[in-house]
């Protein structure tokens, strides 16, 4: 590993108010200075990760033998403990692909934004995320059904199709099935999604 310093790092700069790249893209870095009187500790500072944007978490589903499936994608994240854990099909923040030519955009990305004027989305729902490390963090989970022709039988590399029961089986070890999926899960296992 190389140290590099922040003004040797291309596309990120300092302002006032943290780090950030000119462009608005991926993510900036933001102090904040926290008083609370009802904690042990009545006061701090500390960064703070505040995305770009609201993200995407969403599984596109199908029936395949009869029987839901939901197309995984094994992700690899900073702060995975094991390299790889088992995503939803998209999990993003779309305006950071905007920009970017069709070709290198996430798949599926495109089927998920076009799923509410397709009528192709059976659960969407905007969750604030965990705000102890991450500065008005928003995701949009969505559920997707697909067919053939928008999620094939053989996904690309890095897809899966499984059923629900696989999945829910995974939960039960650590770092198989990451928070965005484990977020999915809940509210297709609590009866608010329908597949």
């Amino acid at each position: 590993m190389r140290l590099v310093p922040l003004a040797g790092v291309a596309d990120w700069a300092r302002d006032a108010e943290g780090i950030g790249r000119p462009d608005g893209r991926f993510f900036r870095i933001t102090g904040v200075t926290v008083e609370a009187g009802n904690r042990e500790v009545t006061g701090w500072s500390q960064p703070l990760l505040e995305p770009c944007g609201t993200g995407i978490a969403a599984f596109v589903f199908r029936r395949l033998g009869g029987v839901p499936h939901v197309l995984v994608h094994a992700k690899v994240e900073a702060g995975y403990l094991d390299t790889i854990e088992l995503a939803p099909t998209v999990q993003c923040t779309p305006g950071n692909w905007d920009p970017v030519r069709t070709e290198d955009r996430p798949p599926f990305l495109d089927l998920v934004r076009a799923a509410d004027e397709r009528g192709t989305a059976h659960y969407a729902a905007e969750h604030s995320e965990e705000g102890g490390r991450f500065l008005e963090a928003r995701i949009r989970y969505l559920f997707v059904s697909a067919d053939e022709d928008t999620a094939p039988v053989d996904p690309p590399p890095g897809y899966r199709w499984v059923t629900v029961g696989q999945l829910n089986s995974l939960t039960a070890h650590g770092h198989y099935v990451n928070v965005q999926a484990r977020t999915l899960l809940a509210c297709l296992n609590s009866g608010a999604v329908r597949l």
